[in-house]
């Protein structure tokens, strides 16, 4: 008995931190890929990490893609830095709420939710803190329209790469090749079916 506590305790373990790890390469080189603008796996990244790993995990996950990858990109002014940093750490948190009770209509919800809340304050941010725009009503609405080609990328890749996530994930749960978490609620787990640049 002992030794398949060890066993399984050290393949929930090891699961996680694989694909952590995964998660992690997919996130990072994607940035140095040729892509759309803003058609990226990051903020999808962000939200499952939410949804699977710890909270630790869960934040550091998104920060650590971005910031590493930035290191060879570029910094760029500290404040939008921070800005957007902080919008990919409210996806992960976002990801929490899919816990315990998890559904296919919530996951699009979230994952519009994000790609939104990540445009408007983010887009903000650059009206608020540079001097690209005018401080007035004009110049807010500006930046916003500026921004407006981005957004539609923003939204397909955050639902794409979302459902691929969250359906990858529900195919490997029924066929019970990957571990379910503590933190999950089981019941309602086995109940329910899943049908600025990134």
């Amino acid at each position: 008995m002992e030794f398949y506590r060890r066993f399984f305790k050290y393949h929930k373990a090891s699961t996680q931190t694989i694909l952590f790890i995964l998660l992690f390469l997919l996130g990072f080189t994607s940035r140095f890929l040729p892509h759309p603008y803003n058609f990226s796996p990051i903020s999808a990244i962000a939200i499952f990490s939410g949804f699977f790993f710890g909270w630790k995990k869960a934040f550091l996950l998104p920060i650590a893609m971005m910031f590493f990858s930035d290191l060879f990109l570029g910094f760029y002014q500290f404040n939008l830095m921070f800005t957007v940093y902080a919008a990919l750490a409210i996806s992960a948190i976002a990801g929490f709420f899919l816990r315990k009770n998890f559904h296919w209509r919530k996951v699009i919800w979230i994952s519009f939710a994000c790609s939104f809340f990540f445009f408007f304050t983010t887009n903000y941010a650059v009206w608020a803190l540079t001097s690209w725009y005018e401080k007035s009503p004009s110049g807010l609405l500006a930046c916003f329209l500026a921004a407006l080609p981005f957004l539609r990328n923003t939204l397909l890749g955050d639902i794409f790469y979302t459902g691929s996530f969250f359906g990858i994930y529900s195919f490997l749960k029924t066929k019970r090749r990957i571990h379910i978490p503590s933190h999950f609620n089981v019941k309602n787990h086995e109940q329910s079916a899943f049908c600025l640049s990134k």
